[in-house]
């Protein structure tokens, strides 16, 4: 476009000089405008290539841990049953002793326990009388003529006071019921029998070869049965059905006597 208008210029002015120009000028101003218009244009401004940045270093690839082994999980115990605690034993109070000779009276005694054994003996000829009295109750222990060797049971609320009538000499142990495993029970003259967890109903064989009074009780936590009472010799057997217990057995006799079940 630019060349044309060049050309059309140098037309313009070969025109405008009243001149009739011949072909071979205009041809040469053609060439001379044509170089003129053909001048390449001054090149820009080439921009400087930038720096390129240095590469940086790639790290080198840290080794991958090996996989540890994972453990199995472990059963976790069931919880155990706490056990319960066990009864602290209690110690067993002493027992009390007296003696003495002929009539006495005791002072103020503790029992043991609210129910306890009274062992006694004596040695004289004549009466043997031991009674123990607990504020307006009385309890008749022994009443029998001569020697005498026996225990019988006392239950009175503390302090008990004990009245012995005697002639010769004499002793008196009071100690507390323990617990036992009874499976039979046997003798000679008055007893007592320690506690013991009552047995089924049934067949009791009994013997007594004394010639007084065989008396026998049954006395539970339920209540108490009189399973025996006679005079004199006593073989046979009856049933026997014991109430609630613990239980234990108090016998009267003279003579040696024995209760046992019969299966």
């Amino acid at each position: 476009m630019r060349r044309l208008l060049v050309l059309a210029v140098c037309l313009v002015i070969l025109c405008g000089c009243g001149t009739e120009a011949t072909p071979t000028q205009v041809a040469e101003q053609v060439v001379v405008t044509v170089e003129i218009t053909a001048t390449p244009l001054p090149p820009t401004d080439t921009p400087e290539p930038t720096d390129t940045p240095e590469p940086t270093d790639t790290p080198e690839p840290t080794d991958t841990p090996e996989p540890t082994n994972t453990p199995k999980p472990t059963n976790t115990p069931r919880p155990t049953s706490t056990p319960r605690p066990t009864n602290t034993p209690t110690a067993t109070p002493a027992p009390v002793s007296l003696s003495g000779n002929g009539q006495y009276a005791t002072d103020p005694i503790m029992l043991p326990e609210v129910i306890s054994i009274v062992s006694l003996t004596h040695n004289g000829e004549r009466n043997f009388i031991v009674k123990a009295y607990s504020g307006d109750d009385e309890q008749l222990l022994v009443n029998t003529i001569g020697g005498y060797d026996g225990s019988r049971p006392i239950a009175l609320d503390s302090p008990v006071l004990f009245d012995i009538q005697a002639d010769g000499a004499w002793t008196m142990e009071i100690e507390p019921i323990t617990f036992t495993y009874l499976k039979k029970f046997s003798g000679e003259g008055d007893s007592v029998s320690g506690f013991f967890d009552p047995v089924e109903q049934g067949a009791w064989n009994i013997s007594h070869d004394g010639e007084r009074n065989f008396i026998v009780w049954i006395h539970c936590s339920g209540g108490s049965d009189l399973i025996e009472n006679t005079i004199g010799p006593v073989s046979g057997s009856t049933i026997i059905g014991f109430p609630d217990g613990p239980c234990f057995w108090e016998v009267q006799a003279d003579g040696k006597w024995s209760l046992e079940p019969r299966n």
